[in-house]
């Protein structure tokens, strides 16, 4: 993962876990486990049927509602095997987000509490 990424999800999880008292937020681990190198390239082990690839980064539970976070940067790309699985969240009744910045997270918590969204 890109250090700007990385950077962003801690910011985006020290802020909602203080954003108020019912709020908390999780890292979901998203790296795989190297298994071998094999041409020069690390081959990643499977994490299981449980654990697909494509699960958002971060989920936040904030007065009784869940939101399931992508971050990326303002150049980061979805992957396939996340717009799958984003879609099934959405099709089992979740949400999900991408956000690209951080004034994009706090906007979009701040509506969230305003009853604007």
């Amino acid at each position: 993962m890109a250090q700007a990424e990385k950077s962003l999800q801690n910011r985006i999880l020290t802020y909602l876990n203080f954003f108020d008292s019912s709020s908390v937020a999780f890292e979901i681990y998203n790296g795989g486990v190297p298994a071998c190198v094999k041409f020069g390239k690390i081959i990643y082990k499977s994490k299981g049927k449980f654990r697909p690839n494509g699960i958002p980064d971060i989920i936040w539970v904030w007065n009784g509602k869940t939101v399931w976070i992508e971050t990326k940067t303002k150049s980061g790309v979805i992957s396939k095997e996340q717009k799958l699985i984003h879609a099934k969240i959405v099709e089992c009744g979740g949400e999900v987000i991408v956000i690209r910045s951080f004034e994009e997270m706090t906007d979009y918590a701040n509506s969230l509490r305003d009853g604007k969204i």
